[in-house]
C-alpha cells in the first residue's frame, strides 16, 4: 500500500456521523451522533456559512452571534445529526438542530457542547475500522 494513499478517516462514518459521549465524573451525559466536517475545506466552511446565516436570521433582533453562539451553531446544525440522553419532565426529546441550540445554550449544558465540538474536530473519532487499508506482517524476532 502506498503511503500516500491511506485515508486519515473513514469518510462514511464522518458523513454518517459517529457516536460521541460528553462525560464528567465518568458519568455520560449526552450521546450525540455527530458528523466530521473540515471546516478548512470549500465545502466544510459553506455548510457552516449556511448554518450561521439562517440563524443570523433569528437570532436575538439581528444582533450578531458571539463566539460561544457561532460554536453552538455549527454543532447544531453542521455536525448533529441525533442524540440520546436529553428529556423534559421524564420524555425524550427529538433530536433538532433548533433543540440542540436552545439545549446547549442553558448555562449548565454548555461543557456538554465544548466536550462535543472538540471531539468533532478530532479525525481519530472518525478513524472506524480501516484495517483494510493496511498490510499487516507479522513480525518476528530472529
Amino acid at each position: 500500500m502506498d503511503f500516500d494513499d491511506i485515508k486519515t478517516y473513514d469518510e462514511e462514518l464522518a458523513n454518517d456521523g459517529a457516536w460521541l459521549t460528553a462525560e464528567r465524573g465518568g458519568k455520560v451525559h449526552l450521546e450525540a451522533q455527530c458528523r466530521f466536517v473540515d471546516s478548512l475545506t470549500q465545502s466544510g466552511e459553506l455548510e457552516y456559512k449556511r448554518a450561521k446565516g439562517t440563524v443570523a436570521k433569528t437570532h436575538k433582533g439581528g444582533k450578531p452571534l458571539d463566539d460561544f453562539d457561532n460554536a453552538i451553531v455549527g454543532l447544531a446544525y453542521v455536525n448533529m445529526r441525533d442524540w440520546k440522553g436529553v428529556t423534559s419532565k421524564g420524555k425524550p426529546v427529538p433530536f433538532s438542530p433548533e433543540a440542540a441550540r436552545a439545549f446547549f445554550a442553558i448555562e449548565r449544558n454548555r461543557w456538554m457542547a465544548l466536550q462535543l465540538l472538540l471531539k468533532t474536530q478530532d479525525v481519530a473519532n472518525f478513524i472506524g475500522d480501516l484495517s483494510d487499508e493496511f498490510d499487516v506482517e507479522e513480525v518476528t524476532k530472529n
